[in-house]
């Protein structure tokens, strides 16, 4: 639910901003393409929820949210923070990373680590890999399906 809020606040304005500022951080977007994009991914985010909820402390749908959750936690802060501050002006996606992204990534993280979800030898791999599996692979990818649907409807 925090995701698609999240992704809400971003579509409503990203494609003025994207014009205007965004292509420094990547291409310039229609609403529908990023709409198609967050969409596969809030749906991707809620399966694999579901997957963790069935699972057992330290098996595979722990480290899908562990990386789900530092994905939301580096996504706070790049691009939106760091876009908001470098730019001077509003980012899409900057309230919601402030106000609720980073809060609760953090509980998240918290709760992940101190009731033992994940042992110590995890926290340095699912960091590394996940988040980049995650961010360097789904973000273009949801991007570019977005893309595709967008030239379809």
């Amino acid at each position: 639910m925090l995701f698609a809020l999240h992704n809400v606040e971003e579509t409503l304005f990203i494609e003025k901003w994207s014009k205007n500022v965004g292509a420094f951080i990547h291409e310039s977007v229609t609403t529908l393409q990023f709409g198609i994009a967050v969409s596969f991914l809030t749906l991707l985010v809620l399966i694999l929820t579901i997957i963790f909820i069935n699972s057992e402390k330290d098996k595979i749908g722990t480290y899908i949210l562990t990386c789900i959750v530092l994905s939301f936690l580096i996504n706070a802060i790049f691009p939106h923070i760091l876009a908001t501050v470098y730019f001077g002006s509003y980012t899409p996606g900057v309230v919601t990373s402030v106000f609720i992204y980073i809060p609760f990534s953090i509980y998240m993280l918290y709760r992940i680590f101190k009731e033992r979800y994940l042992t110590s030898k995890t926290k340095f791999v699912i960091t590394v890999f996940g988040t980049a599996l995650l961010m360097k692979i789904l973000i273009p990818v949801s991007l570019y399906i977005g893309l595709l649907f967008s030239q379809i409807i």
